[in-house]
């Protein structure tokens, strides 16, 4: 898979952010992060056509219930992850105005994505069903063997010297 400069970036931004956060255990997912990047946005291959990441938008059309970004963040996704974590920053903030950060700010959507996975790593205990989770199911067969195929892409962006941990 040939990546733009752009989408290495990306990619190399999830992997710097997502590995300060630590489960249980004190494991951290930067491969993985990056991978669930590559496959819910292609790293962000139409932002670097100056466009933005949104799918899944409903049949209201409404930003806030669309999948937002690099990490396909929803607003209540958003929400459920400040709750855990106790997070007030954003608690006077409109759902569409949350949005518009999730969209605008790297940084905070793979902290969200980040804070998410390991919330379920915590609950469940199993890698498969944190990542089924992520992606709305707890036994998403599908979607785990799509981020475990670009997690071979990752180790081997790695091994190239064009990714680094």
């Amino acid at each position: 898979m040939a990546m733009s400069q752009y989408q290495l970036n990306i990619l190399q931004l999830v992997i710097d952010n997502s590995k300060k956060q630590y489960d249980y255990r004190g494991e951290n997912y930067p491969k993985t992060m990056a991978s669930i990047c590559l496959g819910e946005s292609s790293a962000g291959k139409e932002e670097s056509k100056n466009n933005f990441t949104i799918s899944d938008i409903d049949y209201t059309g409404k930003l806030e219930n669309a999948s937002l970004s690099i990490l396909q963040i929803r607003v209540p996704t958003a929400r459920y992850v400040f709750k855990k974590y106790h997070i007030h920053t954003y608690d006077k903030i409109s759902d569409h105005g949350l949005a518009l950060l999730i969209l605008k700010d790297h940084l905070l959507s793979i902290d969200i994505a980040t804070k998410y996975f390991i919330l379920n790593i915590n609950r469940y205990h199993k890698y498969f069903t944190a990542i089924s989770k992520y992606n709305g199911g707890t036994k998403n067969v599908t979607y785990v063997n799509k981020v475990m195929k670009n997690m071979k892409i990752i180790n081997k962006l790695i091994k190239n010297g064009k990714l680094h941990l």
